[in-house]
């Protein structure tokens, strides 16, 4: 009798064991997004229209990210060096401008590790995701090297007023009868008659 619940003890043991190895193998095993993924991820936040990120630019004298108003950065502002940082709920992006350098570096919720883009002179030069490092060469394929590309051609494109301005984005959510276009300008059909 001793025996048998001896043995009904190492085999629950066993079981136990194999149930807790395939739980935590498959909790582990969350697929990552590969780079790609993650590119295309950033492209959308970035024209997406409807929601609009936080912006921020890093203050050299305080040594800390102040947020900034949309129409804050010039074209100008993109040819000296500076870092930026867009936040979405899901997506942290960071843009960093050196002399003859540039790294777009992403930070998904939904990943662990992050992807980092290495640009020399506006051309793609290395990503990385965590802590591997891959050349262009190697992230070609497939014409993904035309993602990462057209992501930095987006970006800067939105840093110079892409989202428009505080008072538009009002307008926006306030869902005001007043049809107002990309640009930000009222449509003039919309003006009130003016009385008297």
């Amino acid at each position: 009798m001793f025996q048998l619940i001896l043995w009904s003890l190492v085999v629950l043991a066993i079981v136990g064991g194999i149930v807790f190895l395939v739980l935590r193998t498959k909790s582990r095993s969350k697929p990552e997004l590969t780079i790609r993924e993650a590119i295309v991820a950033a492209r959308k936040a970035l024209k997406n229209q409807q929601e609009w990120p936080k912006l921020f630019r890093f203050n050299q004298d305080e040594q800390d990210f102040e947020l900034i108003a949309y129409d804050a950065i010039r074209k100008e502002d993109l040819n000296h060096p500076g870092l930026y940082r867009l936040v979405w709920p899901h997506l942290d992006l960071r843009y960093t401008i050196q002399a003859m350098s540039e790294e777009v570096r992403l930070e998904l919720k939904s990943q662990e590790k992050h992807v980092s883009l290495l640009y020399l002179q506006g051309v793609l030069e290395s990503l990385s995701l965590g802590h591997e490092v891959f050349d262009r060469e190697q992230f070609d394929m497939r014409h993904a090297g035309n993602f990462a590309d057209q992501l930095r051609k987006v970006l800067r494109q939105q840093l110079c007023s892409g989202y428009g301005t505080h008072e538009r984005k009002k307008l926006v959510e306030e869902g005001s009868a007043i049809q107002v276009n990309q640009a930000g300008e009222i449509k003039l059909s919309e003006i009130p008659a003016r009385k008297g």
